[in-house]
């Protein structure tokens, strides 16, 4: 049988995943970790995250361009 593969967008979530995307998200928020210390493989569910709060991946807030 062989494996199926997911591109990362639609691959099922392994048990505890999620919650380590958010734990990751709050630590960057906070100024604890940048996005280059997250592991590789939750980097783009963490970027997602922190750009729903409004944050880039060292933890700033985005500049939305119709605010100017």
């Amino acid at each position: 049988m062989k494996a199926v593969v997911y591109p990362f967008s639609y691959r099922p979530a392994k048990r505890g995943e999620s919650t380590m995307v958010e734990v990751y998200a709050t630590l960057i928020a906070r100024g604890r970790r940048k996005i280059n210390q997250i592991p590789e493989q939750l980097r783009d569910a963490v970027l997602v995250v922190l750009n729903e709060r409004g944050l880039d991946g060292e933890g700033n807030p985005v500049q939305n361009l119709t605010e100017q």
